[in-house]
């Protein structure tokens, strides 16, 4: 779908569902690799619950690489 929309309209998608995708976070968990155009684990944040309560954690190896 990448190469069927205009580059600023990709943009705002990807940044869209990159917000939709790290809302559970606490810290951002997902970000988009543009270069192999696909989601990546960018944190080893664990999902949260409406309450703050941790409530899943991260496969082991899952993370691809870590923002510092």
């Amino acid at each position: 779908m990448h190469f069927g929309f205009p580059s600023d309209r990709w943009e705002k998608k990807v940044k869209e569902y990159v917000a939709l995708m790290n809302y559970w976070y606490e810290v951002p968990h997902w970000d988009y690799d543009r270069e192999n155009l696909c989601f990546i684990e960018i944190s080893d944040s664990r999902e949260h619950d409406d309450h703050g309560n941790i409530v899943e954690e991260p496969r082991p190896g899952s993370v691809i690489g870590i923002i510092d």
